[in-house]
């Protein structure tokens, strides 16, 4: 990807959908991690080289993918950090492995 905005996003499967172009059964079958992946890609073109996110990506009531939590940081000191975070369940039991 081109840093600076670029078109690229517009041949991502959830684009040529929006735009009314057909997608390949493959496209549908990943249909959010390509805009997952060009969004870290273009995030460590700006430096923000440390990356992780967040397992499963967040449902709603039916199940169906609302957003996925993404953690980004120029610095190696926050990836630790998040890592600690996400060893942390919501009822604040902590995850040994």
């Amino acid at each position: 990807m081109t840093s600076g905005g670029g078109r690229e996003w517009r041949e991502l499967p959830p684009a040529k959908l929006a735009a009314g172009r057909r997608i390949s059964s493959d496209e549908a079958a990943s249909f959010d991690r390509p805009w997952v992946f060009a969004f870290r890609r273009k995030l460590a073109a700006l430096g923000f080289q440390y990356q992780d996110e967040a397992d499963p990506c967040f449902t709603n009531e039916k199940n169906v993918p609302m957003y996925h939590l993404l953690f980004f940081s120029k610095h190696v000191a926050g990836l630790t950090i998040w890592r600690g975070i996400k060893r942390i369940e919501p009822g604040g039991q902590r995850i040994l492995f």
